[in-house]
């Protein structure tokens, strides 16, 4: 909490944002966050928590906002919206950390079976 307090506090002292960028910052952040996390648990039975916490780390959002490097002369969230670099490495946070921890347990198998069965009615 204290870390996503200091990062809106950087943020809003920013004199070259709007609310705009700002807006379209915070959508970039949740979409990235959250859009692979809920496709891949409705899709993906090996999912588990630590794969799910991972990503949820927005973190490339923030770096690809204001990366202290440039790409062709340019800062990299001029080049390409920052969303689909932060969806990107949220998806392969989500596979690999869940790949390399242990899976989920019977109970939660057998949840995520009686929802596939529920879908296909």
């Amino acid at each position: 909490m204290l870390l996503v307090a200091i990062a809106a506090l950087c943020i809003a002292l920013d004199r070259n944002s709007t609310i705009l960028n700002l807006v379209g910052n915070a959508w970039a952040g949740f979409g990235a966050s959250f859009g692979p996390l809920i496709i891949i648990s409705l899709l993906w039975k090996r999912m588990n928590r630590y794969g799910a916490m991972a990503g949820m780390v927005a973190i490339t959002v923030l770096v690809w906002i204001y990366a202290p490097f440039t790409l062709y002369g340019m800062k990299p969230g001029e080049l390409i919206y920052e969303i689909i670099p932060g969806f990107l490495f949220s998806t392969i946070s989500i596979v690999v950390m869940s790949l390399i921890t242990a899976p989920p347990s019977e109970s939660i198998k057998a949840q995520f079976k009686a929802s596939q069965n529920a879908l296909k009615y």
